[in-house]
């Protein structure tokens, strides 16, 4: 041996950058583009990773600001963010998601969002507004816009989990043409749990002003109140 070399960087500063990332594996090919990218990041000889940034994705007319820790050797990836406009229904294939959940398009904006993400799996907290146009699982149909306070999402070998209180005030519901409910909704989620086609949920369901239609039959009220609801699909 010649010589031997190290090589260490202490502080990593990037100012106005640009990043284009693509995967030419999924099927359209996936692209998207950071721009206005800024990153403060301090490495330790443990080689965890503290940064700091924020950055637009003008394809998207998003744009979002995140800090935290990357853990090197674990390739886990914490952090605390503040997002607008994020598409996320775009970002899903690059999951491993359930394969008989479709989401068409899902955006939030959230000004407290936490996320933990391993290559074991992914997990979500905080609070945020969802805006979901045409999310299908099975032949059930959502699309609404939606509050979530308080919840917790996780996505663990194509299984999902969700926790959390969650309010619409045009909640949409349908399984084919002659199956719709429509309603404001208040939702306490005390637990959510999908794999495959088995569904499990438990928790609490307040509706107002609810239209329900059945095949030839129609039903409405003023309010009803759900405690304790439980529905296992297995």
């Amino acid at each position: 041996v010649l010589f031997r070399s190290k090589f260490l960087i202490g502080k990593i500063f990037l100012q106005n950058g640009t990043f284009d990332f693509s995967d030419q594996t999924l099927d359209p090919v996936f692209f998207d583009s950071l721009q206005n990218f800024n990153l403060d990041a301090t490495i330790a000889l443990d080689r965890t990773i503290d940064y700091q940034f924020s950055a637009q994705l003008p394809l998207k007319e998003s744009s979002l600001k995140a800090r935290g820790t990357i853990d090197l050797k674990a390739h886990r990836l914490r952090a605390r963010a503040k997002v607008s406009n994020l598409i996320v229904s775009d970002y899903l294939p690059l999951l491993d998601m359930p394969t008989d959940l479709d989401i068409k398009r899902l955006s939030i904006a959230s000004d407290e969002l936490n996320l933990d993400y391993s290559p074991v799996g992914m997990s979500l907290s905080g609070q945020l507004n969802a805006d979901i146009q045409s999310m299908r699982y099975l032949n059930y149909l959502f699309d609404s816009p939606v509050q979530v306070r308080d919840f917790r999402l996780q996505l663990k070998n194509k299984s999902l989990n969700l926790k959390g209180r969650m309010a619409s005030e045009a909640f949409n519901i349908s399984a084919g043409e002659n199956q719709q409910l429509s309603a404001s909704l208040m939702l306490d989620l005390d637990d959510l749990n999908v794999h495959g086609q088995d569904i499990q949920l438990q928790g609490n369901v307040q509706l107002a002003n609810s239209s329900l239609r059945w095949n030839d039959s129609n039903f409405k009220c003023d309010s009803v109140v759900l405690n304790g609801l439980q529905f296992d699909r297995g």
